[in-house]
């Protein structure tokens, strides 16, 4: 746009409460680390920098923010495609 801000939208799972090695939030934390390893992965068809990906949230998306700010060095989940390749931070 004219501002040159771009904007996705995750709506991220919210299953049952279980705790592993990555705390509370298993699914909403493979939901985010997929999502921005997959808007980074494919920047170029949306006309994007993919060194200028950030994520916002408030409340539980700003739990979300947080959870993936300091667990992006290691997936939650296996491997689906290329995308999750690139960095999901």
């Amino acid at each position: 746009n004219t501002l040159g801000v771009n904007a996705f939208v995750l709506k991220y799972r919210v299953p049952a409460r279980e705790a592993n090695e990555f705390g509370f939030g298993t699914a909403q934390l493979q939901d985010a680390q997929r999502a921005v390893g997959y808007v980074r992965a494919h920047a170029e068809e949306f006309g994007i920098d993919p060194d200028k990906i950030g994520v916002a949230g408030f409340s539980a998306g700003g739990h979300l923010t947080a959870h993936i700010s300091t667990t992006w060095q290691t997936r939650a989940y296996d491997r689906v495609d290329e995308a999750d390749d690139v960095s999901c931070r």
